[in-house]
């Protein structure tokens, strides 16, 4: 499917760990397999019978891995239809954190890495108090985009050891002519991290606060004040105009 994948080589002695090539079922050797990835109790592989030769051995292997598609369909699986919902709040300081959402083991049971998969939605984020929508309204455009950016965005991943990692810069916003309405507006950039096969996925929102508050205010001109531009902007095309006649 146009991805990588790493293929490791282990050489075993059958001499030595018998009971390992005895429980493998491996009756004479040497003995080529291709072990691939199985959530079941009984191993899969492929047992290599063709020429001795570097090249029709690689060949072989990437037939192999290529008929497996080992991450086609990987969002699409049936187990990946279910999820969590979360949802609350958070006491933070004005100091760079972090808030990681992932599973971890139990008591009665552990997660497989492997199966661990942090796709996620995310509804609404943002920080400070909860802004009413009719006061939200009356913020800029500029601004209200920036109150909550990833709201409705979903983030997925396509691979096995992958999450999705936001990286949140913060500045708080107060806007005089609105009541001193503060916003907390939000710079947001999101990608997917590789894992390393014994970690389990976690999402990850990393956010800076800046130490200082923008203040806002909002002017407008008077007609007088247009009219005088005009007339201004009249008058400077029409010397202009005059200049370029007389040369």
């Amino acid at each position: 499917d146009g991805q990588s994948v790493a293929v490791q080589a282990v050489r075993m002695d059958c001499l030595e760990h018998a009971d390992i090539c005895e429980a493998q079922h491996i009756k004479a050797w040497p003995a080529l397999r291709l072990y691939l990835r199985s959530t079941s109790d009984q191993p899969r592989y492929a047992q290599y019978d063709g020429r001795e030769g570097a090249q029709d051995l690689l060949a072989w292997v990437r037939e192999q891995i290529a008929s497996k598609h080992l991450h086609t369909g990987l969002t699409y699986h049936h187990m990946f239809r279910e999820g969590c919902r979360i949802s609350g709040e958070v006491e933070v300081v004005r100091v760079p954190g972090k808030l990681h959402i992932d599973a971890q083991h139990s008591v009665r049971a552990t997660a497989n890495p492997r199966l661990v998969n942090v796709s996620h939605t995310v509804h609404h984020l943002s920080f400070g108090f909860p802004i009413p929508w009719q006061e939200l309204q009356r913020l800029p455009d500029d601004y209200r985009i920036h109150n909550n950016p990833l709201d409705g965005k979903t983030f997925t991943t396509q691979r096995f050891h992958e999450a999705p990692r936001h990286y949140i810069q913060v500045v708080s916003t107060m806007f005089k002519p609105l009541g001193n309405l503060r916003s907390y507006q939000m710079t947001a950039q999101s990608s997917v991290h590789r894992m390393s096969s014994s970690q389990l996925p976690q999402a990850s929102f990393a956010y800076e606060l800046s130490p200082i508050e923008v203040v806002v205010y909002f002017e407008s001109k008077s007609w007088y004040e247009f009219f005088t531009a005009l007339l201004a902007l009249f008058g400077g095309t029409l010397m202009a105009a005059q200049l370029s006649a007389r040369l």
